[in-house]
């Protein structure tokens, strides 16, 4: 029956899983949620409970990192409870004549890009009400009610206008203390004795070098935040796209071995063609204030890490 299953899911403890990943603290957490940091240190243990004992977050320094298999299960949970979200805010009459402006994301760049932003757009932008989805699923923003999305591709969705964001770049990373001396170019892999190279669907290290060699990854996944969370733990080298990891290499957490690669994909703001007209001009500040975050994010990059004007 589906009611027993409903009541023994946790979904406190996932909502409170969600804000302590998105803030890296327990105590920055309860204090967004308006609990004690015991409250949320007892939702995080039965959740560890609830999934068999394994453990979702780890101290670094003195904050909180996502394990591997926190890192696997926040995208769902996110996505998760953005769909609660948007069940409710439905049933509920709308406070402006616009709405709120429901936007799909990819999960890792909202995670490791988007989420830190967020607090200058509340400040700047108070009028706009966002419901974030956490979804790689393709684009089909009038069949499930979307204002806008975020997606990595070449640009083109049917029925939809496609709008760049940012070019990525590609490098490949580890953990400091895996490879302090190594030092690829492209096309080149570790030789003797190499680190496992850590596989993800989405950004292969084919893009990297051609002859990736058979057996070459000991973690072959299709989520690219588990992937980053692995290569935390010093578990290999992984190629990722510069904006998810520009903050951990500034903090010293992860160390480039290769020096950018243009990434064949880009992050396109997508907006369908016959959009609702009351949502145009919430979306064209939403847009503009992402064009400037993104212009000053690329303006901070050291030379090293930016890639040539195209």
């Amino acid at each position: 029956m589906e009611t027993p299953s409903l009541q023994r899911l946790p979904l406190n403890a996932l909502r409170v899983f969600a804000a302590v990943a998105r803030t890296q603290s327990m105590a920055a957490a309860a204090e967004a949620l308006h609990v004690s940091p015991s409250a949320v240190s007892m939702q995080i243990k039965t959740l560890s409970e609830h999934l068999g004992g394994v453990a979702l977050l780890r101290r670094e320094g003195r904050g909180l990192v996502l394990t591997a298999a926190g890192a696997q299960l926040l995208p769902g949970v996110l996505q998760g409870l953005a769909l609660l979200e948007r069940a409710c805010a439905q049933s509920r009459r709308r406070a402006g004549p616009a709405g709120a402006l429901t936007i799909s994301v990819l999960p890792s760049f909202l995670q490791q890009w988007l989420m830190p932003r967020l607090p200058d757009l509340e400040a700047r932008h108070p009028e706009l009400e966002l419901h974030l989805h956490s979804g790689r699923e393709p684009v089909d923003l009038a069949a499930r009610g979307m204002a806008a999305a975020i997606r990595m591709g070449p640009g083109r969705w049917r029925g939809c206008r496609a709008q760049l964001l940012m070019q990525e770049a590609l490098l490949p990373v580890a953990a400091p203390q895996l490879a302090p001396r190594l030092w690829l170019r492209a096309g080149e892999l570790p030789a003797r004795q190499p680190p496992a190279l850590l596989h993800c669907s989405t950004v292969p290290w084919s893009l990297w070098s051609p002859q990736v060699p058979a057996g070459s990854g000991a973690l072959a996944v299709d989520d690219l935040m588990s992937v980053l969370a692995a290569a935390l733990e010093g578990r290999g080298l992984a190629l990722v796209r510069l904006s998810l990891v520009s903050e951990l290499l500034r903090q010293g957490r992860l160390r480039a071995v290769g020096a950018p690669i243009p990434n064949p994909w880009a992050l396109w703001w997508v907006t369908p063609r016959d959009g609702d007209p009351a949502r145009r001009e919430p979306l064209r500040r939403l847009h503009a204030w992402l064009k400037e975050q993104v212009a000053a994010w690329q303006a901070g990059l050291p030379p090293e890490w930016r890639m040539p004007a195209p």
